[in-house]
C-alpha cells in the first residue's frame, strides 16, 4: 500500500515539473501546385502545361526542381513503365503515345531545403482527328469518300479517305462502315495469357473489296480480302460487329457466310466460314441480333432462322417449339432489320412482303419464336433507311422521307417524331446510345446531320435538334467513334 501511495507522489510531482529546455520551432514551406485535372492532345502535337506553383513561406525558384512523369500502361498493371518528360517548371513536348486512351502525369516538385516532395496528376487524354466523332460514308452513286465530325473540336474534316490513301479510290459500291472500339483483355494459347491494350476496329465495305483502315490515320491498314487466316475464294463484304466487349469477339459476314475473331484466343484475323448447319448450307442476310451467349440470323437461302454454337462453330436451325407462334423454318420476305430489344430481352426482325410494301414484326424470346405481327398504322415502314430497335423502351425508330417515326411495339402504331424541311429526306439513322438519334438528310445538292437528343418517353427533347452540320455529300451510313 505504501509503494501505491509513493508511485502516485512521484506522478503528481512530474505532472508539476516545468520543462525549461530552449526548443527553437520551424513552420515548414508548403508547396502548393495548380494544373488542370484533365489535358486533352492530339496524337503527335506538343503538349504545353503551365503550373501555377506557390509557396507558402518562401520564394525562391532555385530552392525547388521539378520533374514529370507519364505512366505508360503496359499489357499488364504490373509492367507499366514511368517515361520522365522533362525537368523543367513548364512541359512543353510532343506526344506519341497511342491514342484514345489516357495517361497519368504526374508533376513532381522538390522542396530541396527540406527534402520534401510534392506531386500533382493529371489525367492525359491522347486523341486524333478521328475521336471522337461520326465517321460518315458519302455516297452519291457517282463517287463514294469518307468524312468525319470532330463533336470534340466541334469541326468537320471532309475527304478523308481520299486524302489518307491517295492511291486508293473508295468504290461506289462502298455501303456500310463500321467503327468497334475494345477495351483492355486478356488473352491466353494454352498456358500462356496476356493483357492487351484497347483499341478500334474500323472499317468500310464496299461489294467486292473491303478495307481495314487505321482510326487514327484513317490509312488503310488492310484490304478486308486479307484479314482472313485463310483469304476466301469470293470477297463480298456484308457485315461486321462486335458482339461481346469482355473479352473481344468480332463477327463478319462474307458473301453470306459467318466468320469470327477471338481475341482471347489469340486470334488477330478473321477465321474459316461458319460450318452449314446441313446439306442445305446458307447464305446469311448481312444483320444479326445477339446478346453474348446467344446470336440469331437470318438464312436467306432458305428462308429461316440460324443460331449460333460459339465452341463447335456451327450453326443450328431454329427449332419451332409448342409455344412459338410462327415457324422460324419457313420465314419469306425481304428482311430489313434485326436487333436486341428493351433491357436486351427479345430479339426482333422486321421483313417486307416480297410482292408489296406491307411489313411484319417478329418477336423472339432468345431462339424461341414468339409471335409475327404486321405493322400497321405505320406509313413509310419498308423506306426507312435503317431500323433502330431501342434497348430502353419498346419503341423502333424509322424514317420515310424527310419525317421520323417512332413505333410503338405493344400498340403497333407509328407517330411523327420528327419532321426536317421539306425535301431534306432522310439518308441515314442511328442510334448513338439509347437516348441520342442521329439522322442524315440530303435534298439533293447538299447533305446535313442532325443530332437529337430523346426523352424518357422517347420524344424528341424540346421538339427540336442539339446539333447540326451542313455541308456533305449525301451520306448513306454512318457510325460513331468514341
Amino acid at each position: 500500500m505504501i509503494g501505491l501511495w509513493l508511485a502516485a507522489g512521484a506522478l503528481l510531482l512530474s505532472a508539476c515539473f516545468k520543462d525549461k529546455g530552449n526548443y527553437s520551432y520551424t513552420t515548414l514551406n508548403d508547396v502548393l501546385i495548380s494544373m488542370p485535372d484533365t489535358l486533352l492532345v492530339k496524337q503527335g502535337a506538343q503538349l504545353e502545361v503551365n503550373p501555377v506553383v506557390s509557396q507558402l513561406l518562401n520564394k525562391e525558384e532555385d530552392r525547388l526542381t521539378y520533374e514529370w512523369v507519364v505512366t505508360v500502361p503496359g499489357r499488364t498493371a504490373s509492367d507499366s513503365t514511368l517515361e520522365i518528360l522533362a525537368t523543367t517548371r513548364d512541359l512543353k513536348v510532343e506526344i506519341n503515345y497511342q491514342s484514345g486512351r489516357y495517361y497519368p502525369l504526374n508533376l513532381k516538385i522538390t522542396d530541396n531545403a527540406s527534402g520534401i516532395v510534392y506531386r500533382k496528376q493529371s489525367l492525359m487524354r491522347v486523341t486524333t482527328d478521328f475521336e471522337p466523332g461520326y465517321l460518315l460514308l458519302e455516297n452519291d452513286g457517282l463517287t463514294a469518300d469518307l468524312s468525319f465530325v470532330n463533336t470534340g473540336r466541334d469541326e468537320i474534316l471532309r475527304q478523308v479517305f481520299s486524302t489518307a490513301n491517295p492511291g486508293i479510290t473508295l468504290p461506289v459500291s462502298a455501303h456500310h462502315v463500321y467503327v468497334c472500339d475494345y477495351p483492355l483483355y486478356t488473352a491466353s494459347v494454352g498456358s500462356t495469357s496476356w493483357t492487351n491494350a484497347p483499341g478500334t476496329i474500323t472499317a468500310v465495305f464496299g461489294s467486292e473489296e473491303g478495307y481495314i483502315l487505321d482510326y487514327r490515320t484513317m490509312r488503310v491498314a488492310t484490304p478486308y480480302s486479307l484479314f482472313f487466316t485463310t483469304p476466301p475464294a469470293v470477297v463480298a463484304p456484308g457485315h461486321f460487329q462486335m458482339d461481346s466487349e469482355q473479352p473481344p469477339v468480332f463477327l463478319s459476314i462474307n458473301n453470306g457466310q459467318l466468320h469470327r475473331i477471338y481475341f482471347a484466343r489469340g486470334q488477330a484475323l478473321l477465321g474459316d466460314a461458319y460450318l452449314a448447319p446441313d446439306d442445305k448450307g446458307y447464305f446469311l442476310a448481312p444483320h444479326c441480333a445477339n446478346t453474348s451467349s446467344v446470336s440469331l440470323y437470318y438464312d436467306q437461302r432458305n428462308k429461316r432462322f440460324l443460331t449460333e454454337n460459339y465452341l463447335n462453330l456451327y450453326l443450328a436451325p431454329v427449332v419451332k417449339g409448342g409455344s412459338s407462334g410462327f415457324d422460324p423454318a419457313n420465314v419469306s420476305g425481304q428482311l430489313l432489320g434485326m436487333g436486341l430489344g428493351k433491357d436486351w430481352g427479345d430479339f426482333y426482325a422486321v421483313f417486307k412482303d416480297e410482292t408489296g410494301d406491307d411489313c411484319y414484326f417478329y418477336t423472339f424470346s432468345f431462339t424461341n419464336a414468339l409471335k409475327v405481327d404486321k405493322i400497321s398504322s405505320s406509313p413509310g415502314f419498308a423506306n426507312s433507311p435503317a431500323i433502330l430497335f431501342s434497348t430502353l423502351r419498346d419503341q423502333v425508330y424509322y424514317a420515310d422521307g424527310n419525317k421520323l417515326y417512332l413505333y410503338d411495339i405493344a400498340a403497333n402504331f407509328s407517330r411523327v417524331l420528327y419532321e426536317f424541311p421539306a425535301g431534306e429526306n432522310t439518308s441515314a439513322l442511328m442510334l448513338q446510345d439509347g437516348n441520342t438519334l442521329v439522322a442524315a438528310t440530303w435534298d439533293g445538292a447538299e447533305g446535313r446531320l442532325y443530332k437529337l437528343g430523346l426523352d424518357a418517353s422517347g420524344s424528341v427533347i424540346g421538339g427540336a435538334y442539339q446539333k447540326k452540320y451542313t455541308g456533305f455529300g449525301k451520306i448513306i451510313h454512318l457510325k460513331y467513334k468514341k
